[in-house]
């Protein structure tokens, strides 16, 4: 089990290998409590491989960003309903 890390500092390389083996071992990892900025969640996510860019362009040919946020929160920082 993996606790109590900040995912927005440099990660060991300990903790680098642990978590790789930790998504091997139960394809989901859950990270709560986490505040990351976009360079944060690509460098986060780089440590699993190559971060591809979206193939998809948008209506004025410029490409999507390599990082989506998806919450459950409004502007508020409130649970929506369903």
């Amino acid at each position: 089990m993996i606790v109590g890390q900040n995912l927005a500092h440099t990660l060991s390389d300990d903790l680098v290998a642990a978590t790789r083996r930790a998504f091997l071992d139960h394809r989901v990892l859950v990270f709560r409590d986490q505040r990351l900025g976009e360079e944060q969640m690509y460098g986060f996510a780089s440590i699993f491989g190559e971060v591809e860019q979206h193939r998809v362009r948008q209506a004025d040919g410029s490409r999507w960003n390599a990082v989506h946020r998806i919450t459950n929160l409004d502007a508020a920082g409130n649970p929506v309903e369903k």
